[in-house]
């Protein structure tokens, strides 16, 4: 888990990104990268505000730099695990969660999700390989999907406040 190097002042990009001023989060998130494009705690608020804006490859291209850069940047690795999972690539999000969670202690939300889509995962493969002969639970009853995002989804948030302690 990745956390800042020593606290500093609220940042007007991380403050307008949560009272959900997306565009302005986006447009000071941009900013500050043009300054260090390097850095993944920008790379990942840049991605954040693009999700929120509807922009998913713009998203999923900050996500994945900040990652790149940072591994263990887990509010990273949940919000793109959920972009690829809305896209339809269940596999993808998969590998992202499993990645993100190798070695981590906690996690609890992204843990739950990955497990629902391991599960859902299972749930294709056995409808790719034909009928089955005990059908068990209804689709519906065995999985879930992944928790609405609303302005930042709640993992996302608070391992974005954990990682700006």
């Amino acid at each position: 888990v990745v956390r800042a190097q020593s606290p500093s002042p609220p940042d007007p990009a991380w403050a307008a990104l949560k009272a959900g001023d997306a565009e302005k989060a986006s447009r000071l998130f941009r900013r500050s990268l043009s300054a260090n494009p390097s850095d993944p705690l920008l790379l990942l608020g840049s991605g954040i505000a693009a999700h929120m804006l509807g922009n998913e490859a713009q998203a999923e291209s900050a996500l994945r730099k900040s990652l790149k850069i940072e591994p263990r940047l887990t509010p990273a690795s949940a919000l793109l695990g959920r972009i690829m999972y809305d896209r339809g690539e269940l596999d993808e999000a998969i590998a992202i969660y499993e990645r993100a969670l190798k070695g981590v202690q906690g996690e609890p939300e992204m843990r739950e999700q990955l497990e629902r889509w391991q599960k859902e995962a299972k749930l294709h493969a056995g409808f790719e390989q034909g009928p089955a002969q005990d059908l068990g639970t209804l689709p519906g009853q065995v999985t879930a999907g992944p928790a609405p995002i609303g302005r930042v989804d709640g993992d996302v948030q608070a391992g974005v406040a954990h990682h700006l302690q």
